[in-house]
């Protein structure tokens, strides 16, 4: 085995994640993420005396903070704000009235790594592009994210992709390393 060969390769790999562990421990700033895992409409049952059956609209909006640092003041913005309830109901929250019938859910913190579900509940011709107004906090606006979120792997498959990914980078870095040697040498 080539050590010196070894030891170009690793001065080039080591740092980058050597430098992408540091940020990771220190970057300590909220994340939010939003995203809207269900709506649907709902026909009830029909009302003696009512030409057609009611329909009642529900949609959920999940607000998470990836973040290493808790969220100050995250505000979900409404151009009208229906009948909703929160979950957790442990988290602390307050309405703000603001011009016409725009309303905000404020929640004053949102520790990291939590999620908060809010649940809508109204009535058609209503429907939930109507209602938001976006989310944000002091710290930034929230990214809104078109899937549902995925569970992470578990940590023993994750270290396994880690480890195979790190061990390819290492023979590539090493065959175009050796391959241009030779170049060089006139092979």
């Amino acid at each position: 085995m080539d050590w010196h060969a070894v030891g170009v390769i690793a001065g080039w790999v080591l740092p980058a994640i050597a430098g992408g562990i540091v940020t990771w421990l220190f970057e300590r700033r909220p994340k939010l993420m939003a995203w809207f895992p269900a709506s649907a409409a709902v026909t009830l049952t029909q009302v003696t005396g009512a030409q057609s059956p009611p329909v009642v609209h529900t949609h959920t909006v999940i607000i998470r903070n990836r973040g290493r640092k808790a969220a100050t003041n995250v505000r979900v913005g409404h151009n009208i704000l229906p009948a909703f309830s929160v979950y957790p109901p442990s988290l602390n929250y307050t309405t703000v009235k603001l011009k016409g019938s725009e309303e905000q859910i404020v929640f004053p913190v949102l520790p990291p790594r939590m999620q908060v579900q809010i649940n809508y509940v109204y009535f058609p011709p209503l429907t939930y592009n109507q209602i938001h107004a976006g989310i944000s906090s002091d710290e930034g606006p929230a990214s809104a994210q078109d899937v549902v979120i995925n569970p992470r792997p578990h940590l023993p498959a994750f270290l396994v992709a880690w480890t195979l990914w790190a061990v390819g980078l290492v023979g590539v870095l090493y065959a175009i390393y050796k391959g241009g040697a030779m170049l060089v040498a006139g092979h």
